[in-house]
């Protein structure tokens, strides 16, 4: 399936810094909730050697977490401040989101692939050859999380200066979704953002409900006001 779309779960504060600074945080693997992250299966490996590998992949590269779906509640309670956060919608059709199935080494944003059991390391391997497992490790996550739908980004940190912030062009985020429990202050100091700044005029806003009978969440668009 080919998207077109994807979606950031995140508190109301970091939208708010993200539309500021015009930058995104990419997160070091070994700041992820999941400890699995980054760790490969071999024999013999113990668990300070498996924490020494996470943490030299995590000077190497960067992660950008982001998901097919806009309306999931796990996801609006976990990484939406309980629903008073806000999702991000984000157009692929661009260099800086360059989208491309698992495999595809030279894509930027790859589509995460659920596995029962982790990557398997070579016994030895050169510096590429470690990179790209690397890259690898980074798109492989266990079954538990598939209902996630997950796509990753990655960029390399020694090539950014060792810095997780990167800068991002304004069109590709094309969309704020606010949470259905979301404060009405910060609500509108993200909208004022939003209609204040020219580079964001593509963004549409929408509104989280509850719907009025079932489990679920009801996107709805937000009226343009001057």
């Amino acid at each position: 399936m080919r998207v077109r779309k994807l979606y950031k779960y995140v508190k109301a504060d970091i939208c708010q810094k993200i539309l500021n600074n015009g930058t995104i945080r990419f997160t070091p693997p070994n700041e992820f909730n999941d400890p699995f992250e980054l760790l490969p299966a071999k024999k013999e490996y113990t668990y300070e050697m498996n924490k020494k590998f996470q943490d030299y992949a995590s000077r190497k590269i960067g992660i950008l977490s982001l998901t097919e779906k806009r309306n999931d509640l796990v996801m609006w309670s976990h990484y939406a401040h309980d629903h008073k956060g806000v999702v991000i919608e984000f157009s692929v059709n661009n260099e800086f989101m360059n989208i491309h199935d698992f495999g595809n080494k030279e894509a930027t944003c790859q589509k995460v692939k659920y596995e029962e059991k982790r990557c398997w390391a070579p016994d030895e391997w050169n510096q590429k050859e470690k990179y790209d497992f690397i890259l690898k490790l980074g798109i492989t996550k266990s079954t538990y999380w598939e209902n996630e739908k997950e796509w990753r980004g990655f960029c390399e940190i020694e090539s950014k200066n060792n810095s997780y912030l990167i800068k991002f062009p304004p069109k590709i985020i094309t969309g704020i979704i606010y949470g259905c429990r979301i404060d009405e202050k910060k609500k509108k100091e993200i909208s004022d953002i939003i209609k204040q700044n020219q580079k964001y005029s593509r963004i549409k806003e929408y509104q989280a409900e509850i719907h009025d009978c079932e489990y679920k969440l009801s996107i709805k668009p937000m009226v343009k006001t001057c």
